[in-house]
C-alpha cells in the first residue's frame, strides 16, 4: 500500500512505539482466534495512549499498512449508530455457541425511541446474506420508500418518537455524527437490496456536510474500509445558503 512512516525522525517515535504496541495486541489476538472492540485495545494501552480517538487513529494506520480491513484484525467498534422504520431484519441460524438466534424484528415495534442498534454484523454479512458466524441475515421493507440518513441523535430521537414513518414510509438511520464502519455498512446494505435512494439531514454547515460526504465516501484514511467501500449516491435534505437570498421578499421584516 502507498503508505509510510517516517521512523527515523524523533518526532515519528511515539508513532512508531504505539503502532508496534497494537500491532503485539492485534497478534496475540489472532493466534488466540479472538475478537474485542477497540475499545478494549484503549484500555490494555491506558497509560501509553492520550485518549479513545489516538488509540483509534493507530489501529487505522495499522490496516493501512498490512493492506487489510480493520475486521481482518479482529477488531469491531462498539455499537454507536441506531436505526428504525419500516423495515423488517429476518435472521436465520444459530451462532457458534449454539444459541438459536432465528426469528424476525419489525424496526416500527420500538423498544425505545433509539430503535435498533446497528452492530458489526452488517460488516460481517457476505454477499449472500450470511454472517461469519454462519447467521442468514434479510432485509425486507413493505412500503418504504427512502433512507433517511440523518446527522444529529437528537433529530433522530424527535423524528423516531413522532413516529414520522407512520406518515412517510421510511427508514431512519442515524450515526451520531461521523458514522462507524457498522451504520455505513447497514446504510449500503439497505441501498443495494431495498433499492431506496438515500436521503441526508444535516446541519447546513462545513461539518454537517462533511458527515454527509463520508457516506459517500470515507477518504483515503481508513485504508481499504475507506474510499468507496459501502458507499452510496446520498443526497442532501435542507436549506441552501443560495437559497435564503431568493426568500428574502417572502421573510418577515
Amino acid at each position: 500500500p502507498n503508505f509510510y512512516r517516517k521512523f527515523g525522525y524523533i518526532a515519528q517515535s511515539r508513532s512508531f512505539t504505539s503502532i508496534c504496541l497494537v500491532m503485539s495486541f492485534i497478534h496475540q489476538l489472532l493466534l488466540s482466534n479472538r475478537t474485542t472492540t477497540t475499545r478494549e485495545v484503549y484500555y490494555v494501552f491506558v497509560t501509553h495512549f492520550r485518549n479513545q480517538r489516538e488509540c483509534d487513529d493507530v489501529i487505522l494506520d495499522v490496516a493501512k499498512i498490512l493492506g487489510v480491513s480493520r475486521r481482518s484484525l479482529g477488531l469491531s467498534a462498539s455499537p454507536k449508530g441506531w436505526f428504525c422504520g419500516c423495515v423488517e431484519i429476518t435472521r436465520k441460524g444459530a451462532l457458534p455457541s449454539g444459541k438459536d438466534v432465528s426469528g424476525s424484528i419489525d424496526g416500527t415495534a420500538l423498544p425505545s425511541i433509539q430503535g435498533l442498534p446497528i452492530t458489526r454484523e452488517w460488516t460481517e454479512r457476505d454477499e449472500f446474506g450470511c454472517t461469519e458466524d454462519g447467521v442468514e441475515i434479510k432485509v425486507s421493507s413493505k412500503n418504504a420508500k427512502v433512507i433517511l440518513v440523518i446527522e444529529k441523535e437528537g433529530v433522530y430521537n424527535r423524528l423516531s418518537e413522532e413516529r414520522i414513518f407512520d406518515r412517510i414510509p421510511c427508514i431512519l438511520v442515524t450515526g451520531k455524527g461521523f458514522p462507524d464502519l457498522a451504520t455505513r455498512a447497514l446504510v449500503n446494505t439497505l441501498h443495494r437490496e431495498l433499492k431506496l435512494p438515500v436521503i441526508g439531514l444535516c446541519d447546513c454547515n462545513p461539518y454537517g456536510i462533511s458527515v454527509l460526504a463520508v457516506y459517500h465516501c470515507a477518504g483515503d484514511r481508513m485504508g481499504i474500509d475507506g474510499r468507496m467501500r459501502y458507499s452510496v449516491p446520498i443526497q442532501w435534505l435542507g436549506l441552501r445558503p443560495s437559497e435564503v437570498a431568493r426568500l428574502k421578499d417572502d421573510m418577515p421584516a
